[in-house]
């Protein structure tokens, strides 16, 4: 067969086919990729129960977070804290509050915020860990990779 009868039996002239895998084009992505985000889940810590999951992305020279957790506790306030260190090393310096999920009445709740990406500057290790506001415990941890 000859390109024009692929062409009528596939409906797509072969340069179009060749183009969308790859063949004859410039060998790069027509898109540019930005930074993509971190995403961890949280373990829980002293007992308790709570999970979630912690995201940060870059956004120029920001990073916006956002946090879904369930503490399986009454409503409060969770803070959501990063700490130099890393979960089993303990109770690490506190780098930066990032935001605080306000937990309705399982304790389960969402939050966001932003801060400048020069706060994790140094290279880490970090953690991030969600407190109870009431008595100031550590109830759920993961580490960050490296940013």
């Amino acid at each position: 067969m000859t390109n024009r009868q692929w062409t009528g039996i596939l409906g797509v002239p072969a340069a179009i086919l060749l183009a969308s895998c790859g063949g004859g084009g410039s060998g790069g992505s027509a898109e540019a990729e930005g930074p993509q985000p971190v995403r961890v889940s949280f373990e829980a810590t002293g007992g308790s129960a709570a999970e979630g999951a912690f995201t940060l992305t870059l956004d120029g020279d920001t990073y916006a977070a956002s946090v879904a957790i369930d503490t399986y506790r009454g409503p409060g306030d969770y803070p959501i804290e990063i700490h130099a260190g890393t979960c089993a090393g303990g109770e690490g310096p506190l780098v930066l509050l990032v935001t605080e999920v306000e937990g309705q009445e399982g304790g389960e709740g969402q939050s966001s915020g932003r801060f400048p990406a020069s706060e994790l500057a140094g290279g880490g290790p970090f953690y991030v860990d969600i407190h109870d506001a009431q008595d100031d415990t550590a109830i759920a941890c993961a580490d960050l990779p490296p940013l």
